[in-house]
């Protein structure tokens, strides 16, 4: 089953939960590809699942792997820099793949960079599709509209991770 739900950057811990809730369902995550997620039927299960945003090259990505599958967790799929694991909940060694809140802090902030170098990026990119009166193509017009969607999207997405930035900050 394929299935179309929207999570964004700061809703991880959403997405676990709903991953969790269609685990006991009977349907284990198989794939997941920005936004679409492919679902196999299987006897209904209690599953943890966790995201991890890998912050590095893919170049330990094996090793990287392996360390998560020494914990007990099984990879089951990658969307960019996002990584999905999974375990059984009843052969659960450790209930977070984060042993300590710091950890967690720091992948938010990483995360926060990353969005805010794509935020500079796109509206260096608006700027000068507006102030380019050379060309008059409807294609200019249509990159006007979607740019205006783009930079309020993902200002609202900055400032959500930097709320939950802040409130790791408290609990730490």
């Amino acid at each position: 089953m394929k299935l179309f739900k929207l999570f964004l950057a700061w809703q991880d811990e959403k997405e676990e939960t709903w991953l969790r809730e269609m685990a006991k369902k009977g349907w284990l995550l198989e794939k997941y590809s920005f936004p679409f997620y492919t679902f196999k039927k299987i006897k209904p299960k209690d599953y943890i699942y966790k995201l991890d945003f890998k912050t590095t090259f893919d170049n330990d990505l094996d090793e990287y792997k392996t360390l998560f599958k020494d914990f007990g967790w099984e990879h089951v799929t990658q969307c960019v820099k996002w990584h999905y694991f999974r375990t059984e909940a009843d052969k659960c060694k450790l209930p977070d793949i984060y042993s300590d809140k710091n950890s967690k802090l720091q992948r938010h902030k990483v995360l926060f960079r990353i969005l805010n170098i794509v935020l500079i990026f796109i509206s260096f990119l608006a700027i000068t599709v507006v102030f380019n009166n050379r060309y008059d193509y409807i294609a200019m017009d249509i990159l006007k509209i979607i740019y205006a969607v783009m930079i309020p999207l993902f200002v609202y997405i900055n400032i959500k991770v930097y709320i939950k930035i802040k409130k790791l900050k408290k609990n730490i």
